[in-house]
């Protein structure tokens, strides 16, 4: 591992699968972590090139932003075991994330790994109950991120209440829409198994769209072990997902184009319960162009039994032909 820290040789730890709550090594992206100053953390991440869910992108054959939020959550997760001395029962939930990319082009894969320094912004507390927000900054090479994800986590060594906010949410005038699942080509994708959204219902008289998210409880990498609500990073992906399609519906973008979140801030209140459905709602305002990029402010909820469960906001997606992207 290469260090960045001014010549300091960093502690170096071996991650096993247990530090990032998996089971299966395909679904593995972090191998070791560096200690490169008292809360400051390095490491690598590999992408897959055959995952079942981050390979399975028809236009890039990279999930960017939803490849990235896993692969932060592993390595915090990780961060926490290994240095902090959570134990490896403790329930790690997302309170909020916040990314963004530097460029305004959708990312695509130049190389096979990224570094990443992993900055704590608070104190990381070593018993019970608490919240943990870290700054993790990606490099591909030089000295400048080319992605920031800022993440509150709550960390807990004992069972969480379902609430994550005293504001119980909002009433809803949406309610749960049923129906098929999507087909994979109206999302970029190929494989029914990474798609996570029903049939989409666009508003013609206003810019709003709406599905509902599809669970797969066998699904093989946020099921891979048993859990009592959605993962968040399903309800991100869902996200993703009917931006693509509401977009493509509303404007006829894609075609030989690729999307992604550009930037995003994503807000949890509650849990998503496994025994209802989820639905979810987008809103976009108008499109602005820079160079050969289609950026579009967008907002999503999701909702779930009348309650706003969880919102993306400050959010814009890129669009530009693959040659276009980086």
């Amino acid at each position: 591992m290469d260090d960045k820290n001014n010549g300091m040789i960093p502690e170096v730890k071996a991650v096993d699968l247990g530090h990032i709550h998996k089971k299966n090594r395909e679904n593995a992206f972090v191998s070791e972590i560096g200690k490169i100053g008292e809360n400051s953390f390095q490491t690598k991440i590999y992408f897959p090139k055959n995952h079942f869910l981050f390979n399975d992108q028809l236009m890039s054959g990279l999930a960017g932003s939803s490849f990235f939020l896993e692969a932060t959550k592993q390595f915090g997760t990780a961060v926490c075991h290994l240095f902090y001395g959570h134990p490896l029962w403790s329930q790690f939930v997302i309170k909020e994330t916040e990314l963004e990319f530097t460029d305004s082009r959708p990312f695509v894969a130049a190389r096979d790994y990224f570094e990443i320094r992993l900055e704590i912004t608070a104190e990381m507390l070593t018993q019970g109950l608490g919240r943990k927000k870290s700054l993790f900054q990606f490099y591909q090479g030089g000295t400048d991120p080319f992605l920031r994800i800022y993440y509150e986590v709550i960390i807990a060594e004992k069972k969480l209440d379902m609430d994550l906010a005293a504001d119980k949410g909002e009433d809803s005038k949406l309610s749960a829409i049923g129906g098929s699942l999507i087909a994979p080509r109206e999302v970029q994708l190929s494989k029914p198994e990474s798609v996570f959204i029903s049939e989409v219902k666009l508003d013609e008289n206003s810019r709003k769209a709406s599905s509902a998210v599809v669970v797969n409880l066998n699904h093989r990498l946020f099921f891979e072990h048993s859990l009592n609500h959605v993962p968040g990073d399903l309800l991100f992906e869902a996200g993703r997902q009917l931006t693509i399609n509401s977009l493509k519906k509303a404007f006829g973008f894609l075609g030989e184009q690729y999307g992604d979140f550009q930037k995003a801030r994503i807000k949890f209140m509650k849990f998503a319960e496994l025994a209802f459905p989820v639905a979810l709602e987008i809103e976009w305002l108008e499109a602005e162009r820079i160079g050969e990029t289609t950026l579009l402010p967008v907002a999503l909820t999701y909702w779930q039994n009348g309650k706003k469960i969880a919102v993306i906001k400050d959010a814009k997606f890129a669009f530009a032909a693959v040659k276009d992207a980086r």
